[in-house]
């Protein structure tokens, strides 16, 4: 089994790995997804696509990390030794995941409802049905933040729309992503 001192040093390391790695998202990846993407349909399968990679790994890094600070506050505790502010350091870490469920769901959701309609109907567009004079009907009538209504019950995102929602979610996966940091900061000090 390995040393306390070991656990200790691997929760905060990955800890530190899974915040950089979080942060990244938003600092850097989806700026270049704005910046370079000017079809919607493109920007919201690249968006899914990351999100799909980092939904893989990074909650799973969440709860192995979380689950060493609370292996270690549970064997402090028996020892009667302090033993709180490791499972705070376990519950910062993995609050990430509750905070998903309640702060992001709904623009997930958004996001994730608009590439499916876009992929869904793109086949649809691509046989003709603008050449048919479908799109011209009710093109400007908005139904709701990030799409329009292209005819026939079909919605289309707008690009603005879509670079509404990004930007809304890389701010709140930022705030996510300073749970694991603030608990990596104060692991430190559970190891001294």
């Amino acid at each position: 089994m390995a040393s306390l001192t070991t656990l200790k040093n691997t929760a905060i390391v990955t800890g530190s790995f899974l915040s950089g790695a979080m942060i990244t998202l938003s600092t850097i990846t989806v700026p270049v997804l704005l910046e370079t993407s000017t079809h919607p349909p493109q920007l919201l399968h690249q968006w899914v696509r990351t999100y799909h990679y980092g939904h893989i790994s990074l909650p799973t890094i969440s709860i192995a990390t979380a689950i060493l600070y609370f292996y270690i506050a549970a064997y402090q505790g028996a020892r009667e030794q302090p033993w709180r502010k490791a499972a705070l350091v376990g519950f910062l870490t993995i609050v990430m995941v509750p905070f998903t469920w309640i702060v992001m769901s709904s623009t997930n959701g958004m996001l994730f409802g608009l590439e499916a309609g876009n992929r869904d109907h793109s086949q649809f567009f691509e046989q003709g049905a603008n050449r048919s004079g479908l799109k011209g009907a009710n093109s400007s009538q908005s139904h709701g933040l990030g799409n329009v209504s292209v005819g026939i019950g079909v919605e289309m995102a707008t690009l603005e729309g879509v670079r509404e929602l990004l930007v809304r979610w890389k701010w709140m996966h930022l705030v996510r992503s300073l749970f694991p940091l603030m608990a990596a900061v104060l692991g430190v000090g559970i190891c001294v």
